[in-house]
């Protein structure tokens, strides 16, 4: 009986886990980044992680000299501004920061940012100037939003 219960101590069970696959990670998508806007495109999260590829998109692009694996603080301050921006404009949204600053082109104005702004600062603003500031029925030609009053050129 002795040696029995020495066999049973010295047992191990190995329990196999239960048929269940992992959770689906949802990523919202924020923006795209390419190095144009007829190359291939990969499209960034909020976090700033890149998890898909497009040869075409909607969304917002961030033209870039080279397209990481994951963007750095700016680029997706960046990426998250003009995402906040093609909400208030008809058009596609495509931007490129040079100099530190992030310059963005629609058909009829050009856009001026600071990426480390907070885009809380300015967006109230920015709803306001493009809804009501006209002048003979056009928008203006360019709104430089770097400073803590917005600049605007007709």
């Amino acid at each position: 009986m002795k040696s029995f219960l020495l066999l049973v101590t010295n047992l191990t069970l190995f329990l196999f886990p239960a048929r269940s696959s992992p959770p689906p990670v949802i990523r919202q998508p924020l923006g795209a980044i390419s190095q144009s806007e007829q190359s291939l495109q990969y499209i960034v999260d909020q976090e700033g992680q890149v998890f898909n590829q497009a040869s075409v998109s909607a969304l917002p692009l961030l033209l870039m000299a080279q397209a990481p694996h994951n963007l750095d603080r700016d680029d997706l301050s960046s990426l998250k501004i003009l995402n906040r921006l093609s909400n208030l404009v008809s058009t596609r949204v495509v931007g490129q920061i040079q100099d530190g600053i992030l310059i963005i082109q629609t058909p009829t104005t050009q856009f001026l940012f600071n990426p480390s702004q907070n885009s809380d600062s300015w967006y109230t603003s920015l709803q306001q100037l493009i809804a009501r500031s006209r002048i003979d029925g056009k928008l203006p030609h360019k709104i430089d939003l770097r400073f803590t009053h917005p600049i605007i050129t007709y």
